[in-house]
Formats: structure tokens, sequence, C-alpha cells
């Protein structure tokens, strides 16, 4: 709503609103075994003893120096050919950089030269590697973007993954059932967003962050200092127990896209994501009605608003536009519209515009009102 507080007080605009990026709700749908998909649905997303590759610098800033370290034996291989390069019992703590389009390990082990292009550190089955404040099953891919940024891959069995992100993205309470639709929801996302890397070509499938699923990894380090588990014995159980059951639309593999907090009632799929399944329906649900963002208010500079969504309005083509009305509509199911007029024209916009033009730090959801 908008509101005016006094000729001499600055004008705000408050919005508050439901943190919801998507539901989803399978009517009437069971999960599938991967090898009920088309053959080339299989071929793309692969299968249970699938490797999946996750983008482990979730840093909001460029980044260039990491630290490393690993307690058991290691090798360094070059890819794709998986050459040996160098073996070790350990490897303490080592700082990895990357300058002038080349790595380096900083002891460099045994003096090696790090190949300029793409290669991988392993260790042995069942061991990790620490990684900053994570410690990670699987092997570590030093690699870059097309435009040549650098990336940290950490390559990790599927199941594996399923199970660090199930415990990453729901807490133990809400149940056995609930944590194993979870796994293979996971297990669906990642296996659609692997296709769609591969297709694209791109060097990771997925981010260890929001950005995809949360992916803590085997443990990581709190603020005090101390180490947690990213993944339980519990989490591995619903791993074990859905192993190779992902959700599908006639044979076909879809984006399971979902929310941590959905604010009492999700929005249809096809409101936010072009690739979004018919199948991800909006519904009511009161499961995350504890979550700090449940309901939220952020308060707003109207002149700054203004001047941003005349921007906005700019950049698709719009003229100048003297507010005079300012309508909202909604509907379930659907993203929040907002009707802005003066007596020439009108403009609409949807929540996602205006998360768009004030960025996701502010607002937490494009469910506002």
């Amino acid at each position: 709503m908008i509101r005016k507080i006094s000729p001499r007080v600055v004008e705000v605009i408050l919005l508050i609103g439901i943190v919801s990026i998507a539901g989803f709700f399978l009517r009437g749908q069971r999960p599938v075994p991967l090898r009920n998909l088309s053959d080339r649905q299989w071929a793309d997303a692969g299968n249970s003893s699938t490797d999946i590759d996750i983008n482990v610098d979730v840093t909001p800033h460029r980044k260039s120096d990491w630290n490393l370290e690993i307690a058991g034996t290691f090798a360094i291989r070059s890819l794709p050919d998986r050459k040996i390069l160098h073996q070790g019992n350990s490897l303490k703590p080592t700082r990895i950089a990357h300058r002038n389009h080349r790595w380096s390990l900083t002891p460099s082990p045994g003096g090696l030269t790090l190949p300029s292009s793409k290669f991988e550190i392993t260790t042995d089955p069942g061991k990790t590697f620490r990684l900053d404040k994570h410690r990670y099953r699987g092997s570590l891919v030093f690699t870059t973007t097309a435009s040549g940024r650098p990336v940290l891959v950490n390559r990790v069995g599927l199941e594996d993954y399923v199970a660090s992100v199930v415990d990453g993205e729901m807490p133990l309470e809400f149940g056995r059932e609930a944590r194993c639709a979870q796994a293979v929801i996971a297990r669906s996302f990642v296996l659609y967003q692997r296709r769609q890397a591969l297709h694209k070509r791109l060097p990771y499938d997925v981010h260890a962050d929001t950005r995809s699923q949360f992916y803590p990894g085997f443990q990581y380090q709190g603020k005090n200092g101390n180490w947690f588990a990213g993944e339980s014995p519990e989490g591995r159980a619903c791993a074990d127990q859905t192993r190779g059951l992902v959700c599908a639309d006639r044979g076909s593999l879809i984006c399971t896209y979902y929310s941590a907090i959905c604010g009492g009632r999700t929005c249809r799929g096809t409101e936010l994501f072009p690739d979004a399944s018919p199948l991800l329906t909006g519904v009511t649900c009161e499961h995350c009605r504890e979550a700090p963002l449940y309901r939220w208010a952020k308060t707003l500079q109207l002149s700054r608003f203004q001047s941003r969504l005349q921007n906005f309005l700019r950049g698709k083509g719009a003229g100048t536009l003297n507010w005079k009305s300012w309508k909202f509509v909604r509907d379930g199911e659907r993203l929040p519209l907002f009707r802005i007029s003066d007596k020439s024209t009108s403009y609409s916009l949807t929540g996602l515009d205006l998360r768009n033009i004030w960025g996701g730090d502010l607002l937490p959801s494009p469910i506002v009102e």
C-alpha cells in the first residue's frame, strides 16, 4: 500500500510480503524410476551412479583465493585424460590461487607446475577434503567459465549429493516421509539442471547455494568455529530409500522448483519459470509458519521507488509516467499484479518486476502487496 505521512515527512511505500519462489504439488502423481524415462531423457539425465558437478564458490563477489586441506592420500590428475601428475599421503593447509589465467597451489606439492587448463584432485573413496569452511566428499575440479572466471567444482555421486541436500533444505523435525519426498524432489531438480548444463556447455551442473539447492557438503564450519554435520544418517537413509526415483510428466523429467518458505501459499510454477511443468500448481501450506520470513515488511523511500520505476519503464520502451493511481490485483496461484496509471496511460507490473527493480536482498519475495 502507499502511505503519505505528512508534507514534512518523506513519503514511503510499504511492501508487505511472503516468501514464495515456487511451490510444487504434483496432483495425483507418483515418482517414477529413472529407467522409465524416454531413452533420450535417460541418456541426458544420467542414472543413480551419475556424478554431479557443483559450483562450491558461493561467495557474493568474484573470488580467486581458497584454502584446501586433505587429511588422507590424494592425487592430482589432468583432465580429461585423468593422467596422474602428482600423488601424496596428505595435503597440509594450502592456498589455491588463480592469477593471469593460471592456477597455483602454495606450497606447491612436490614443486608441481599445474596445468593451465582443467585438472582434478581426487581422494580415496569415502574420504573428504576441506575447502575453506566446508568438507566435501568426492573430488575437486579446477576449471574456468567461458569468460575465464575461475571455478572450483565438487564432483560427487548423485546419492551423496541428494543426502546432503535433504539435510540442507529440510529439518529433521519435518519427519521421514516429508524428507523422503524432499529427496525425490532434489534428485529430479539436479538431474534436470545437469541436462541443461550439458546442453549449454557449462562447467558445472548446479550451485551449492540457494541459486540451485542448498548443498552444505559432508560438514560445514559455523560462525563459532565448531564443525556441524552437512549430512546425517537420516538424510542418507532417505536418499537410499528413494534411490532412482524422480518426478516426470508423460515420461519426461521435470524441474521440481520449490521454495524454503512459501508464506502460506505457493504460486504457480509457470508464473516465475518458463520451463516449469503445469504440474507445479499453487497450494495452501502452513508448515513454514515459524520461519522468520513467513511474513515480512520493508519500507522504501517513495521518491527513490518512483525513480527506479521510471528507469524500469523506460527500459520497456515506455515514456514518463505521472503517477496518479496504484491498484493492487491478486489471484491465488498467480503473482500479484500492480496497475500504475496517470491520465493518459497505464502500465502493469508483477511482483517479480518489483523484485527485479529493487533486488532480492531488499525484497525477499515477488509475493508482495
